[in-house]
């Protein structure tokens, strides 16, 4: 490992002890960054992203990550896994409790604040934008409430639903500990 992120890590580590939290984020598009730097700026913890992330830190962590179908991207195979207390999933859908019951299952973590993304067309690989337009043409016909409607235009064109409000959840329960 480079000796910076060592003494990056060893640093955000020793100073957190007394926040006992560190934010640890997996990103594409750039959302999950952002909702991990809106909440270190909310909760006064370090931010950085799961690539810099060494074996050092002892502390707990809050991860936040993108979802593809019931699946935390990058959760799984975090190598700090058992350090992660609480989880926020970045998803372009509403707050949906069944959802969040199969991600609890399918990733092992009880502790999931849901807020949703946006989707920067541009950095999508062509596999992804093709399983896209198939999801998008399913909701033509079988999904047609307004909020469905919305999740289609950022599928299509891209835009961005994120508000840091949506980190009140998290922040409540990180403050009461």
């Amino acid at each position: 490992m480079n000796n910076g992120i060592q003494k990056r890590n060893r640093y955000i580590a020793h100073h957190h002890r007394q926040n006992m939290v560190v934010i640890v984020y997996e990103t594409q598009g750039g959302t999950s960054r952002r909702y991990a730097e809106w909440l270190s700026e909310r909760i006064g913890a370090e931010c950085i992203s799961a690539k810099d992330v060494g074996d050092e830190i002892d502390t707990g962590i809050i991860y936040v990550g993108w979802r593809s179908g019931p699946i935390i991207v990058g959760l799984k195979d975090f190598p700090l896994m058992k350090n992660v207390t609480a989880v926020v999933c970045v998803a372009l859908e509403r707050y949906d409790e069944k959802a969040i019951d199969v991600l609890r299952r399918k990733n092992g973590i009880d502790n999931i604040f849901y807020v949703r993304g946006g989707m920067d067309r541009s950095k999508l690989s062509f596999g992804q934008k093709l399983l896209l337009g198939a999801v998008s043409i399913k909701m033509l016909f079988f999904n047609r409430s307004p909020e469905d409607r919305e999740v289609r235009r950022v599928m299509d064109h891209g835009g961005d639903l994120s508000s840091p409000d949506q980190l009140d959840g998290i922040a409540e329960w990180y403050v009461k500990g």
